[in-house]
């Protein structure tokens, strides 16, 4: 597969939501002509998880989709080329004031799911143990500690269950999708960035070559 150069392109930060409402992403009405989006926990999670499907995105080239081996049919991998993403991260994080290696983890899909049911990861038994002068004699102390660990078990319990309940049920991610084009290489006759429009040529004897990145935008030829 052919390693395509990745032009322009743009964040959408989508934010939590249930995957029955989220309504995917598209390319209508942008500059764009692909988009891939991740999903996970936090935005970290979806930015990283946005990118690996950018990565193993293709588009189709022409060669047949389907080969035939032994009466059987198979994709051809030949007919795709994919995306050169070794510097997507870096780009997407530039460009959006992100620092790759301390990526925001908060806010939490599953804690803003839990914290809507009403659970609260912090809380904690609340009735003091029994103190032994409180009681007549050592045996009515026992029973009361027993007592005692008897409801802090059942509450810890209570507490799993729902968790397990509410985890269970939990159709809430984090959504981040990219937006992007193909690397024009036409850009190395007329010097202009598609993405900002800036002249990427600095004199008349300067020369553009595939790869090279617009200071301003960072969009890639």
């Amino acid at each position: 597969m052919t390693k395509l150069k990745v032009g322009a392109m743009e964040l959408i930060d989508h934010g939590i939501t249930g995957s029955q409402y989220f309504q995917g992403c598209g390319t209508a009405f942008t500059q764009y002509d692909h988009v891939a989006t991740g999903c996970g926990d936090n935005f970290a999670e979806a930015l990283n998880d946005a990118v690996d499907m950018m990565a193993s995105y293709g588009i189709p080239n022409g060669l047949p989709l389907s080969i035939e081996r032994d009466g059987q049919s198979y994709v051809n991998s030949d007919a795709y080329d994919s995306f050169d993403c070794a510097n997507v991260l870096d780009r997407i994080c530039q460009l959006n004031n992100l620092n790759p290696k301390n990526l925001p983890e908060k806010p939490s899909a599953m804690t803003t799911m839990l914290e809507a049911n009403g659970y609260d990861e912090n809380a904690v038994f609340e009735e003091d143990e029994p103190d032994r002068k409180d009681y007549n004699s050592d045996e009515e102390w026992d029973d009361a500690v027993s007592e005692f660990q008897n409801r802090e078990s059942e509450w810890e319990e209570s507490r799993e269950e729902l968790l397990e309940e509410l985890s269970e049920g939990n159709d809430s991610y984090y959504y981040v999708s990219i937006r992007w084009c193909k690397a024009d290489e036409s850009v190395v006759e007329n010097g202009l960035c598609p993405g900002c429009g800036e002249n990427l040529l600095d004199g008349p004897d300067d020369e553009l070559n595939a790869g090279d990145q617009c200071e301003n935008c960072l969009w890639t030829i």
